[in-house]
């Protein structure tokens, strides 16, 4: 998940030079891990979400289970060898969801479950 270390806090300062001082050290390195934290981040470190990978036989309906603890809201289909992916008719649940293929042929697929 997040690639942060732990951030500086600044002690009561004494006078203006202890503020100075933390400006220039303390607070400038924790934005620069901050910056350097935010851009190394992913996609699915940015949302409560599970990447799934997922085999669908020919004209078959597959449960997949799901750790979100919610039913999801959304779901990204990110890389297919097939396009006859659809939802099913099973409502998901907080465990589960339901995808078929409604092709003539298998088909792998990495999905992405967001909240």
């Amino acid at each position: 998940m997040a690639r942060f270390s732990g951030f500086r806090t600044l002690k009561l300062a004494q006078s203006i030079e202890d503020i100075r001082a933390y400006l220039q050290n303390g607070l400038a390195l924790s934005l620069k891990e901050l910056q350097a934290g935010l851009s190394s981040l992913s996609f699915l470190d940015n949302f409560q979400s599970q990447e799934i990978d997922v085999f669908l036989p020919a004209g078959a309906t597959v449960g997949i289970s799901h750790n979100l603890g919610v039913i999801p809201s959304i779901r990204l289909i990110v890389k297919a060898n097939g396009s006859t992916i659809d939802d099913s008719l099973t409502p998901w649940t907080e465990t589960a969801v339901y995808f078929r293929n409604t092709g003539a042929t298998d088909i792998t697929a990495t999905i992405i479950l967001m909240r």
